[in-house]
């Protein structure tokens, strides 16, 4: 059903017996399929350096450790502590943050379920939940910050929503409660604040348009607001400032800068054609961009408490903004190119438009259908197939962002409404997408995948598509329900491998199926660890935390991920870097992913004092 064809505000009144029924059971498919299937991979696969840095944190948290002054982080230093608790509850193991991702996996998939049902009915918001699950944790169901974060700011769109739905500002302070929430979980939780900020504006000019504040001026009194215009400039400043030099790239320019650019010259133009009565509208958006500023604050405060409170104040900062900043210098990975992109997709969206311009037709969807599943069987036989499904995924970000704006650009000109809770995801969207800067490794797509599946699908209801695009449906649904799930994160976005990930970790904090090499590897590395560490410490590095978590043993350093401190470079500083007399045995990565490998010369200095060694893949044990 499309969102004209339903009140403004959104679902209203008491629903029928049959037809909350019929509610229920959309909910109650969504919920089952999308949470079965997920269990089904949560143990699958891994990362060893990202399960060593959640796990490792948690860990640290449980026995009374803080991030940032105790151990370095990466993020913003809250997400930890759910962890911890969740390994109170399961055991210090790999699956314990993996258990804590899939509750709050739970609680999101009623809100993506509620924003699609709006719109598109209890059919369709079933199918609508699954494949925006299947885009989502099941890619990879490492506990990420950045799934919370997706997690966050959908419930943000449903806070929203609910403020314009009711009226009541307590929906706009949940949605700054849960922005503020997701700073404090990673520092990119920040999107999520423009992204709350920017979806209210659309729903406020909504209102204003339609006179739902209850404000009616002459014309000789009007004039446009120039603050709202200065601070939509201000924001496209600020993306562009971000992105830097990666701002000009293709990529970049599709996937970031032309959604939030649209995004922005969108509200503007409903701004300028906006007119206002003196102050009384910016007094009104002030209001309401405090209450949502200040309920974010409320975490951040909370999170501020905890550090000052001990004396750390400053080790936050340091940690969560600072050294988080520098470390982006050493992120550094661009999205594909847009024509790379455009090339690839551009054969789905050719049999898209015949499936649409076929209309009602009866074998259109049959046909549709049959084409879908059959362009995804090819994809484990062509590479050329598998990227033209992934690269039709991705593209439906700013695809599915540019028709939302050209559609509202056109009804409001024409007075045509457009479901103003339709901008406020696409809103979110656009902003979170810069959650794949400056890492734009394919599987970071995932983490905003799903709300760009659920922005296309609203606005393809109210353009009445949705049954006129079941070969777009299909092809997202089953070649994440199928290709993305044979593979793993070191072949999403690449090609339909198939990788082995079936082989337990069976040691004290394992528990993951990962591949045999994987496992043949670590097993033997905690052997050796086991039997040569004595009751001195444990060297490892760089960028080997997982060895530190599986091991039971902590980092002599405050910074984890290194195997000296940062300035070491050559052996004739090791007398000071490092205590030989504390360790009997040393591990040493030979392909770190970001830092700079050991240097020769400490390599040198290393064999004389532990001549026995043993090298498993890219980690070689020194003990003496």
């Amino acid at each position: 059903m499309s969102v004209r064809s339903r009140p403004a505000g959104g679902i209203r009144g008491t629903l029928s017996t049959s037809h909350r029924d019929g509610t229920l059971l959309s909910l109650a498919v969504a919920m089952e399929v999308s949470s079965v299937t997920t269990w089904a991979q949560l143990d699958q696969g891994w990362v060893p350096l990202d399960e060593g840095t959640i796990a490792g944190a948690a860990e640290q948290v449980l026995r009374g450790a803080l991030p940032h002054v105790d151990f370095t982080y990466p993020y913003s230093g809250a997400l930890p502590f759910y962890h911890a608790i969740a390994m109170r509850l399961f055991g210090v193991t790999l699956m314990a943050s993996r258990y804590a991702l899939f509750a709050a996996f739970l609680l999101w998939l009623p809100a993506v379920w509620w924003l699609a049902r709006r719109a598109c009915g209890n059919h369709w918001a079933a199918l609508i939940t699954v494949v925006a699950a299947w885009w989502s944790v099941t890619v990879y169901s490492a506990a990420m910050p950045s799934w919370y974060l997706l997690f966050l700011a959908t419930w943000i769109v449903v806070a929203v929503e609910r403020w314009h739905t009711t009226g009541r500002r307590q929906w706009l302070a949940i949605a700054g409660v849960a922005a503020g929430t997701a700073i404090i979980i990673k520092q990119t939780g920040l999107y999520l604040l423009a992204g709350a900020l920017l979806g209210m504006l659309f729903c406020e000019q909504e209102q204003q348009s339609s006179g739902r504040d209850g404000t009616r001026v002459n014309a000789s009194e009007r004039r446009t607001n120039p603050f709202v215009i200065a601070a939509l400039a201000a924001v496209a400043v600020s993306v562009v400032v971000l992105l830097g030099a990666r701002v000009g790239r293709s990529g970049e320019l599709l996937e970031l800068v032309l959604p939030i650019g649209a995004m922005l010259l969108l509200a503007a133009s409903r701004e300028v054609r906006l007119t206002i009565p003196g102050t009384h509208r910016l007094r009104r958006l002030l209001q309401l961009t405090a209450l949502i500023s200040v309920a974010a604050a409320v975490p951040i405060a909370l999170l501020v408490f905890r550090y000052v409170s001990v004396g750390a104040g400053h080790a936050l900062v340091a940690g969560a903004i600072h050294e988080g900043f520098a470390r982006v210098s050493l992120l550094q990975s661009a999205l594909p190119s847009a024509w790379t992109i455009l090339a690839f997709a551009s054969p789905v969206y050719a049999l898209l438009a015949l499936e649409y311009w076929a209309g009602q037709r009866w074998w259109a969807p049959v046909i549709g259908g049959i084409a879908a599943v059959s362009l995804v069987a090819f994809a484990f036989a062509s590479r050329s197939a598998y990227l033209a499904l992934w690269y039709f995924g991705m593209s439906l970000l700013p695809a599915a962002i540019v028709f939302a704006v050209v559609t509202a650009h056109r009804g409001w000109r024409h007075r045509i409404p457009l479901d103003p809770v339709v901008l406020v995801v696409a809103a979110m969207t656009a902003l979170f997408s810069l959650n794949q800067f400056p890492y734009s490794a394919p599987n970071y797509f995932a983490y905003v995948a799903p709300l760009a599946i659920l922005t296309a699908a609203l606005v393809a209801a109210h353009h009445h598509a949705l049954p006129k695009l079941v070969f777009g449906g299909t092809a997202l649904a089953v070649f994440a329900g199928i290709a993305l799930r044979v593979g793993s994160v070191h072949t999403v976005g690449m090609a339909a491998t198939w990788w082995d990930d079936n082989h337990r970790l069976a040691v004290a904090h394992g528990g993951l199926r990962i591949p045999a090499s994987d496992s043949a590897q670590y097993t033997d590395i905690l052997r050796l660890v086991t039997e040569h560490r004595g009751a001195g410490t444990v060297y490892a590095g760089p960028e080997l935390p997982e060895i530190y978590f599986l091991s039971g043993t902590h980092s002599p350093l405050r910074e984890v991920y290194r195997f000296l401190p940062a300035g070491t470079f050559d052996s004739t500083q090791m007398a000071r870097s490092f205590d030989e007399r504390a360790a009997n045995i040393v591990l040493i990565n030979h392909a770190p992913l970001f830092l700079d490998p050991i240097s020769p010369s400490v390599l040198a200095w290393l064999a004389i004092r532990y001549p026995l060694s043993s090298r498993m893949g890219t980690i070689e044990a020194r003990w003496r």
